[in-house]
């Protein structure tokens, strides 16, 4: 049928994204999100997670240039360069491979409500993707930054959407979804007291992506009953509260000052 035909493509690019060389590599991430995004029901998390899974691992060859006998002046830089290029193409694959992962996140086409076998794919790939996550807003350079907060508003839409379409019955926030809104929150408060006219728009996406958040787990949290109240307890309400008074509001401009406020407003109203 039809439906087992789009597996079968699924699978064969998802298998291309283990690959080892790095341009086929980054085409086939590329291909995988853009397919992912455009199906629904399928359940290729963890096959795609196991497939990048060294991507983001720290690689063994990996040293610092200084770490090595010198091998003369131009040779060392040649291979400072080497360096640089190789991190820089591990970076593009990182942020290729997360924007993919966040593709995967089980769904199903609303109304109809997440099936039992997508809500335990669910719980088995949020832990996983909320630390890669959480460690791209908290270290990452800045492409694997952009593609993590992405991530977070993608994840938000995605919930947004279920709530909408069955505000009765849509699925309640799972627990391994609770705490990966906490580690996404803990992320982004890294990503507010970013400075620099380079990263301004990354802060202020930020903002958006923290308050787009809260909405969307006050939505689905709410279907367990208590709200927020147990999500967002004291310490990531206070994370919440520290990261804001921290920020140089006299620093931001127009659009990321209203993106601040709304935020500010939606931590106000946390529990």
């Amino acid at each position: 049928g039809g439906e087992e035909e789009v597996e079968g493509v699924v699978g064969l690019v998802v298998a291309e994204c283990a690959r080892k060389r790095s341009s086929y590599r980054a085409g086939a991430l590329a291909a995988a999100t853009t397919l992912l995004n455009a199906v629904k029901g399928i359940d290729a998390g963890p096959s795609l997670l196991r497939a990048v899974e060294d991507v983001f691992a720290a690689p063994d060859d990996h040293a610092p240039a200084s770490s090595f006998p010198s091998q003369g002046k131009e040779a060392d830089e040649e291979a400072a360069y080497e360096s640089k290029l190789e991190e820089k193409s591990r970076d593009k694959l990182r942020a290729l491979a997360l924007a993919a992962l966040v593709a995967s996140y089980p769904s199903s086409k609303p109304p109809a409500p997440p099936s039992p076998a997508a809500q335990a794919s669910r719980a088995a790939l949020a832990v996983p993707l909320a630390r890669l996550i959480r460690h791209a807003l908290l270290h990452a350079a800045n492409q694997e930054r952009v593609a993590a907060i992405k991530g977070v508003s993608s994840l938000c839409a995605l919930w947004t959407e279920e709530a909408a379409a069955a505000p009765a019955t849509g699925p309640p926030l799972l627990p391994e979804e609770a705490a990966m809104t906490l580690d996404m929150v803990s992320g982004l408060c890294c990503c507010m007291k970013l400075g620099g006219a380079q990263l301004r728009e990354m802060r202020r996406e930020s903002f958006r992506a923290t308050a787009a958040l809260i909405a969307a787990a006050a939505r689905r949290a709410g279907r367990a009953g208590g709200g927020l109240s147990g999500l967002f307890g004291a310490e990531a309400a206070g994370a919440l509260t520290a990261a804001l008074q921290g920020i140089p509001v006299q620093e931001l401009d127009p659009q990321s000052k209203e993106a601040l406020s709304a935020l500010e407003k939606s931590v106000a109203e946390l529990p």
